[in-house]
């Protein structure tokens, strides 16, 4: 068996539950706009179009399973990714999808690599006024 398959192995489950929270279009938007830096519960309404009950709601889901963490900055709730594997696996999507280029790096931005030729394209979902009309949370078990 393959070197990268044994170490993978004994991490799958952790590495499945983790996805599966990650698996909501709101959560992963909230993920790639702190992968920029911390923002406020209004800032990140602001620049994902989330609304403010649904982003609640998400953001304690990704606070339970400690993908985010918080901190108080007078009345407002700073966020910030927990850890740098979340770091890390938030680069690595955006990336990906990033028209089949990858940046790397923060210092070299404006150099990309072109990962292919063949451009593979994902269905667009059409915007419904300003945000984006998200479907419920077909894995929330309440």
């Amino acid at each position: 068996m393959g070197e990268f398959l044994e170490q993978f192995r004994p991490k799958a489950a952790e590495i499945c539950s983790l996805l599966k929270v990650m698996s909501h279009p709101n959560r992963l938007l909230l993920l790639c706009a702190l992968h920029d830096g911390e923002l406020s519960v209004s800032e990140l309404e602001e620049v994902t179009g989330v609304r403010q009950p649904v982003l609640s709601r998400d953001l304690g889901r990704l606070r339970d399973h400690h993908l985010v963490k918080t901190r108080k900055e007078s009345k407002a709730v700073i966020y910030r990714l927990a850890d740098e594997k979340v770091s890390y696996l938030m680069r690595a999507m955006c990336d990906a999808w990033n028209n089949g280029q990858i940046l790397r790096g923060p210092t070299n931005e404006d150099k990309k690599i072109n990962l292919t030729t063949q451009q593979t394209s994902l269905p667009q979902r059409k915007p419904h006024g300003k945000r984006f009309k998200i479907q419920p949370d077909p894995y929330r078990s309440e």
